[in-house]
């Protein structure tokens, strides 16, 4: 269950299409994924596996996601197990009163959405979320899935004492070897994501107008691709700060990208970004690392293991701190890059692989069902 099955929801279905792909192929479980319909279409049938995802019509405020289709769907498919993707939506009323009267043990991966950045913006209106359904929600959780240790922190620091399943993203290793890097064409700083204040775009930018008018970037043919979709109108002040600050000879919007042409960008790209305020995990920076990508990153997107691996060069927040990291992947040798990306595909390909995360699911659902319990429970 999650409020968006589409790519309106940002990284949880990019999150769900791969793991249920693997739940239903590889491990012969009956899944079905229920979200609520917007004004983009869903990926390729072939995408889902056998799952089946199915989408609902809101009635009212789209901010709120109420769908009286929805909730009946819900009650007349018999499940085991519901997991929730996501929160803060009325599909977490329909979880809880579906869970409820059939007496259907629950999940909850909050992707993020507990940590305390996340919760101070719009705020007002998860007060009231809160206290309509999402508090009760929360507290009649079997247990959580959290992506990362410190997302388990948030679960806890919020209140609530259920056992906890720390469970990360993962990532489909690309089947093509990547291309050689040539030396004759700019060196290319990739953002893949949705736009969005909370991802550090005018920070980075600020970072990189520096870089411009204090080192002299452009004689150095460097150039910063920004790709994702738009979310509330932030990409409109970014591209029209881009030009006040002529900024358009090295900074490109590449708008919404997939398939082939995000394999393309993500193939000529020479390093990664994400300057975020606040992630769940990230599953950007797995695809960039699956493509032997360098990447700079906060602390906020969750991957300590990136630094621990010297496959990412830690950056804050701060204008300064994405200039100084900017620095260093401009003034790094070639070699020095490749040998960054090489450190972060050979972490993904041994921790971060679907099937691996997908076996982990499996064994979450068999536990919640009176099965065994897995090694990464964590009951506080």
């Amino acid at each position: 269950m999650t409020h968006a099955l589409s790519a309106r929801g940002g990284g949880i279905p990019a999150v769900m299409r791969p793991v249920y792909r693997h739940l239903t192929v590889n491990h012969s479980v009956d899944a079905e994924l229920f979200g609520l319909a917007d004004d983009s279409p869903l990926e390729n049938d072939s995408n889902w596996g056998r799952a089946k995802p199915q989408t609902f019509e809101v009635r009212g405020p789209s901010a709120l996601g109420y769908s009286p289709d929805l909730r009946k769907h819900l009650l007349e498919f018999h499940s085991d197990v519901i997991h929730t993707h996501g929160i803060f939506k009325h599909t977490s009323a329909d979880v809880h009163s579906v869970a409820r009267r059939g007496k259907i043990p629950y999940v909850v991966a909050p992707h993020g959405m507990l940590d305390s950045w996340a919760l101070s913006r719009s705020r007002f209106k998860k007060l009231v979320a809160s206290w309509w359904f999402e508090s009760r929600h929360l507290a009649n959780a079997r247990c959580f899935h959290a992506l990362c240790k410190a997302e388990a922190e948030d679960i806890r620091r919020c209140g609530y004492p259920e056992p906890i399943c720390v469970i990360p993203n993962g990532i489909d290793l690309p089947k093509v070897e990547r291309p050689s890097q040539t030396t004759d064409r700019p060196r290319t700083l990739l953002f893949l994501g949705r736009i969005h204040p909370k991802k550090g775009l005018v920070e980075l930018l600020q970072a990189w107008h520096r870089c411009v008018q204090e080192d002299g970037l452009p004689m150095r043919e460097a150039r910063l691709i920004i790709a994702g979709w738009d979310d509330g109108g932030h990409e409109k002040s970014l591209r029209k700060w881009v030009i006040e600050n002529s900024l358009e000879n090295s900074v490109q919007f590449a708008g919404p990208v997939f398939g082939e042409i995000k394999t393309k960008w993500l193939n000529e790209a020479h390093g990664f970004v994400l300057p975020s305020y606040s992630e769940g995990l990230p599953m950007s920076v797995l695809e960039a690392w699956s493509y032997r990508l360098p990447v700079l990153m906060t602390e906020h997107c969750h991957l300590p293991e990136g630094f621990d691996h010297d496959a990412a060069i830690s950056i804050t927040t701060s204008p300064e701190s994405i200039m100084a990291g900017l620095r260093r992947w401009l003034e790094s040798e070639s070699s020095e890059l490749e040998r960054i990306g090489q450190n972060g595909f050979d972490l993904v390909s041994q921790s971060f692989t679907w099937e691996r995360i997908a076996s982990q699911y499996l064994a979450m659902y068999r536990w919640m069902l009176g099965g065994q319990r897995p090694e990464f429970v964590d009951f506080g």
